[in-house]
């Protein structure tokens, strides 16, 4: 499993879990900072940076939110604006 940028403390430590007896969505998580947000698997975007099929839908406590695991871009918005 490749480690991610954390859109939180953008260091190389983002990594992920499938969880399996609750939503079976991906949860991410990094052990630099302990951000934790929940991957949205149903929907993806792509990204208005790097032109690129490679947004994800993450959700943590505070926000629902794009982001571009290729080029980092990170945009708060609706997940409805697929």
């Amino acid at each position: 499993m490749a480690l991610q940028i954390c859109p939180n403390c953008s260091k190389l430590d983002f990594t992920w879990s499938i969880d399996e007896e609750v939503s079976k969505n991906t949860l991410w998580y990094c052990d630099s900072c302990e951000y934790r947000s929940e991957e949205n698997e149903n929907i993806e975007s792509i990204c208005p940076n790097c032109n690129e099929q490679s947004c994800m839908a993450l959700k943590d406590t505070s926000n629902e939110y794009w982001y571009c695991y290729k080029c980092q871009f990170k945009e708060i918005r609706p997940w409805e604006m697929v």
